[in-house]
């Protein structure tokens, strides 16, 4: 199974997934984002269906990197560090289910996801903020995508924020935490000095997903994985 990870996530991760068979892509650089998001690849870069949708500058570096079969599409938004700026591409689909404000999301993921159930949150930063559980259950720290997603058919777990390391900011997101694969819920660093440690566990046992920790660091925001196949 091959995922795109962010450039600088610890090499303790990357031994643990090369260890459970993972083959990992390191994902670019972009430097037109703040330091602590500009290695993110869920700030880079979309899986809608079999497309890869990335941010245009960006798109000589996938073509090279990603394997063959890709179908790899340019985007039409360059992203900025400042926010709203820099959210396009951070949209979190859920099976047939879309999250984000789609206020800023790039036109050619709106393309992409014009027949999927969109649910507009305020949140630009959906992808960061949501870890899925399976197509059925969340984990998030924002209310309203708590809220939202209930309205709409999906079980959600609503943790207290922070706890989580982002470099740079006061905290990171559950989201970009985490990936969820298969039935397991990857979790980037140990969670077990999270104040929800124990609601989270048990949450993600009552959907039948499994836990795996990857390495033995604090629980830290790398800007979740993209999964290639």
């Amino acid at each position: 199974m091959e995922i795109i990870l962010a450039q600088n996530i610890s090499e303790s991760i990357i031994n643990s997934l090369t260890h459970l068979g993972f083959n990992v892509i390191k994902g670019a650089y972009n430097s037109a984002l703040l330091a602590g998001l500009n290695c993110h690849p869920d700030m880079q870069i979309v899986k809608i269906g079999t497309e890869f949708i990335c941010d245009p500058s960006l798109y000589d570096y996938y073509q090279k990197v990603l394997p063959a079969c890709c179908n790899l599409i340019p985007g039409d938004t360059l992203c900025t560090c400042n926010y709203p700026d820099d959210i396009a591409y951070n949209v979190k689909v859920i099976e047939d289910k879309v999250f984000h404000n789609f206020k800023y999301t790039d036109s050619i993921v709106n393309k992409f996801i014009s027949g999927m159930k969109l649910i507009n949150v305020s949140q630009g930063y959906s992808g960061c903020s949501i870890c899925s559980v399976c197509d059925r259950g969340i984990i998030t720290a924002d209310r309203t995508i708590a809220k939202k997603a209930i309205e709409n058919g999906i079980d959600a777990l609503l943790i207290t924020p922070g706890s989580i390391i982002l470099p740079g900011f006061d905290y990171g997101f559950i989201g970009g935490a985490s990936f969820f694969l298969e039935n397991t819920v990857y979790f980037f660093g140990s969670i077990s000095n999270h104040p929800d440690y124990e609601e989270i566990i048990d949450f993600c046992k009552s959907h039948g997903a499994e836990i795996s920790i990857l390495g033995d660091e604090p629980l830290t925001d790398y800007g979740s994985a993209v999964v290639v196949g």
